[in-house]
């Protein structure tokens, strides 16, 4: 076994819940403990969320955050072409991956919680087996950055969506290039599968949302109402409806069966970079150029919370698999941990 296997091995042990040995490669970087900093909207909802940890180099901004399938590391990309794995709990930094040459835009793991998926600016997506922190294959075929990605719930296949204005299905297992989906005029910024697996919805600088088939690669419909760039989308839980966050300081929620416009979430001051949505389907949170996160009542509308710890942009935001803990990441160079109630 080589020193680089041995590493890997206490480091998948973390992953995998068991204890983990002090002898990691990167030297921790201590979390501090941050008191509550949160912006009460209602009594009733006092004890929802709270920041109980920050954490980063203070080097770099913070593009994109996702967690591992036991929520227990969360993996983070910045402008410093690196990806990072973090211990939740302590918010120490556990291991570093450096392959690619450009911005980390975008991250996902896998449903079996095998293979990380990372996007960046200089147009490749590359896949890692978590277990070896080995690179199994780099996806070279984008003419321009790629700016997100995601996996399919069956973990068979990934979506790429980059500036060259196309959106690419590739094979998990062999890396190979499936099809190309084309239709937006300008570049796509976010990609998300539908739970059930049967919609790809792509939101770009073109201010519209595309839904494809994904078995055909067919365009089932074309979501107009926003008036600034798409950056970011999420399903619900059900797959009936789909949530966009926009550079116009807006979030749509949108019915998936006919494209009709369900409601509209006003509420940030500047534009929205980042959702997403609690495992449970309930709680719904946005991240804004205006530095704070706010949580919804997803089947209301109704403004629960407005967290306030960063200091200048929120650029992401996810939820980890038990619905407890919410992750942020920022301009201000944080990673910010809060526990937010299910």
């Amino acid at each position: 076994m080589t020193g680089k296997q041995a590493i890997w091995k206490l480091f998948t042990a973390l992953i995998l819940g068991a204890a983990v040995s002090a002898a990691i490669a990167t030297p921790p970087l201590k979390a501090k403990p941050i008191p509550s900093a949160i912006n009460q909207t209602t009594a009733t909802y006092s004890q929802i969320a709270q920041l109980i940890r920050s954490f980063g180099d203070n080097a770099y901004p913070v593009f994109t955050v996702a967690f591992t399938t036991n929520g227990k590391v969360l993996i983070s990309g910045s402008n410093e072409d690196t990806i990072k794995m973090w211990d939740v709990s302590t918010g120490e930094l556990r291991y570093t991956l450096a392959v690619h040459l450009g911005d980390i835009t975008s991250l996902a793991v896998s449903p079996d919680g095998i293979n990380l998926v990372s996007g960046s600016k200089d147009k490749t997506v590359n896949v890692w087996d978590v277990n070896t922190g080995e690179m199994r294959f780099t996806l070279a075929r984008h003419t321009d950055a790629v700016s997100s990605v995601a996996i399919s719930p069956d973990g068979r296949l990934i979506a790429s969506g980059s500036w060259d204005k196309t959106i690419i299905l590739w094979d998990m297992q062999t890396g190979n290039f499936v099809r190309s989906l084309v239709g937006h005029t300008d570049g796509v910024n976010a990609v998300a599968f539908s739970p059930d697996g049967r919609i790809l919805a792509s939101g770009s600088l073109d201010r519209m949302i595309k839904l494809w088939d994904v078995a055909s690669g067919t365009l089932l419909n074309t979501l107009t109402g926003h008036e600034d760039w798409i950056s970011s989308l999420v399903f619900s839980t059900d797959s009936r409806e789909l949530v966009s966050g926009s550079y116009d300081k807006t979030v749509k929620i949108w019915n998936v069966r006919n494209g009709r416009l369900v409601s509209t979430l006003r509420g940030h001051n500047f534009a929205v970079n980042a959702i997403a949505l609690s495992p449970n389907g309930r709680i719904l949170a946005t991240a804004s150029e205006d530095s704070t996160i706010k949580l919804w009542n997803f089947r209301t509308g109704r403004l629960l919370r407005t967290l306030r710890g960063h200091n200048k942009s929120v650029f992401s935001i996810a939820f980890s698999p038990d619905g407890q803990t919410l992750a942020s990441g920022g301009n201000d160079n944080t990673i910010k941990i809060w526990q937010v109630s299910p």
